[in-house]
């Protein structure tokens, strides 16, 4: 027994496909005469830039600037100290063979008699000669007496009240005769002044001087001698006055 159903189309109905196939869509066509409208596709969103990633971008550059520009300067002060440091040698160097050129010092002659037979080459040697200046010589004053004039006179130096004799061309001797004192003066006064202040300071009155005016025996013109001692008496000796002390 067959059964016929009748399928009544309507053209604003959808047709249902009721047995789809697997992997299968059923595709519509719009009836003659019948327009649906048309949509166009959403634009895909562009993507949001990280506001980070700019920052540390911008970071970047601006360090690396900043290094270039201390590499500059850094550069610029190093070429400057290299320069004024050159300059500095160069100024050295220039005073030095200035120096050198200045000098006044001779030069050898290139003229010599010593030669070499390995090379024959000419060696120079230059000998300058200093002139030393002569000694100078200075006048030593005679010794000053005041004989004949004052011979057998008594002197009374400024020092202590002993009173001396004066004797010309004489001297003192004796076997108790002691050398107080030995020295070169300029004259007959300060020898006696001398001898006078042993006898001062000393507390003693037998001590008198002897004045080797002309230098006899190989002395020293003006030497003077302060003599004491027991038993000494006057003696002749031409060139020497004496003064004794007297009571």
């Amino acid at each position: 027994m067959s059964t016929t159903q009748k399928v009544t189309t309507d053209s604003f109905k959808e047709a249902v496909n009721r047995n789809p196939q697997p992997g299968l869509e059923a595709v519509y066509l719009p009836p003659p005469g019948v327009t649906y409208a048309l949509h166009s596709p959403p634009l895909p969103e562009k993507p949001v830039k990280s506001t980070g990633a700019t920052t540390r971008r911008v970071n970047f550059w601006l360090l690396l600037a900043v290094g270039v520009l201390g590499l500059a300067v850094i550069g610029l002060a190093v070429g400057l100290g290299v320069g004024l440091s050159r300059d500095d040698s160069n100024s050295a160097s220039a005073q030095s063979a200035k120096e050198t050129t200045s000098d006044p010092s001779p030069s050898p002659s290139p003229t010599s008699n010593n030669t070499d037979d390995s090379n024959n080459s000419t060696y120079t040697t230059t000998i300058t000669e200093t002139s030393t200046p002569s000694a100078t010589t200075t006048s030593t004053p005679s010794p000053s007496s005041v004989c004949p004039e004052k011979n057998n006179a008594l002197l009374t130096p400024s020092l202590g009240a002993i009173r001396y004799r004066v004797h010309c061309d004489s001297d003192l001797s004796g076997s108790g005769k002691e050398t107080l004192a030995s020295i070169v003066l300029g004259s007959f006064d300060e020898c006696l002044a001398l001898c006078n202040t042993m006898n001062y300071f000393q507390d003693r009155t037998d001590v008198g001087c002897t004045y080797n005016v002309a230098g006899t025996g190989t002395q020293t013109p003006g030497t003077c001698w302060c003599l004491g001692g027991e038993g000494v008496s006057v003696v002749e000796n031409v060139g020497n006055d004496v003064a004794v002390p007297v009571s």
